[in-house]
């Protein structure tokens, strides 16, 4: 009878399977198979002043965020960019990206005119109106990268007052000549109402400080009668309404608003004559 070979494979193939199955499984127990893990990668992320390491199967950045539910708000920035592939090198940066508005008001200075007035003396000037400043509100926005202030934008300007300007006549009168005394010389020196103890109030009650513009002058009223209008040749007219300690005979001392002009004044000659 002739041997049927492709009998024998069919009844010997199917048989052994359920045996190996049963044993890969005996063996898992035992321990005696090892598992392996496939993570890909283990990378760290720092977001919100912590820093947090993690197992990661996700192959980029974008993935690893999804992976472990790490969100982004709408101007959030992320390094590398999400699209990038992960490795175990891989260092995630989660910057928190806010915007602000910060509204800052500051002052508007007023602006000084002057105005020629006929009726007053040449070179007389008188405050018609003070000036007062103004303010705007300015509106800008801030942005800030995980708590810091990294730049500002101003974006908008609002005028919460106008300032107004401060008025100064000042006088073109030409006086008489007949009225006017002789011309005399007299040694002039300056001052200003900010020295150490000064009040800034003359001998005749003019407040310096409040009217810095007064066109004062220190004399000797022996030699000057306080109250007198005074021509100083070459600077116009003054009211002699001042007196000081070392003001004598023919000396006179210039009242003058800013320390530094008073300095540059020194001390020098000049021609001055009595107006009335």
């Amino acid at each position: 009878m002739p041997f049927k070979i492709h009998s024998f494979f069919r009844k010997s193939s199917a048989k052994p399977v359920r045996p190996l199955f049963a044993a890969f499984a005996v063996l898992c127990l035992l321990g005696a198979v090892t598992v392996y893990d496939v993570t890909k990668a283990q990378v760290t992320v720092y977001a919100n002043g912590e820093d947090m390491t993690y197992k990661t199967h996700a192959e980029t950045v974008g993935e690893v965020l999804e992976e472990n539910e790490i969100e982004l708000d709408d101007h959030d920035r992320v390094q590398p960019p999400k699209a990038e592939e992960v490795s175990e090198e891989t260092d995630i940066r989660i910057i928190r990206v806010e915007k602000e508005t910060d509204i800052v008001e500051e002052t508007i200075d007023y602006n000084t005119v002057q105005e020629n007035d006929e009726t007053l003396p040449a070179g007389e000037k008188e405050v018609q109106q003070t000036g007062a400043e103004g303010s705007v509100e300015k509106h800008y926005e801030v942005t800030m990268e995980n708590g810091e202030e990294i730049s500002r934008r101003l974006v908008k300007k609002e005028v919460v007052a106008e300032s107004e300007e401060k008025i100064i006549s000042v006088g073109t009168k030409e006086q008489q000549e007949e009225a006017a005394g002789p011309w005399q010389t007299f040694t002039a020196t300056a001052y200003t109402a900010s020295c150490s103890g000064c009040s800034g109030v003359t001998r005749t009650g003019v407040d310096l400080k409040a009217d810095p513009d007064a066109r004062v002058i220190a004399v000797d009223p022996d030699v000057i009668p306080l109250g007198s209008r005074v021509e100083v040749k070459g600077h116009g007219e003054f009211l002699a309404a001042d007196t000081g300690g070392a003001i004598t005979g023919n000396k006179i001392d210039i009242f003058m608003s800013g320390k530094a002009d008073a300095r540059e004044f020194g001390r020098r000659n000049v021609q001055v004559r009595v107006l009335d």
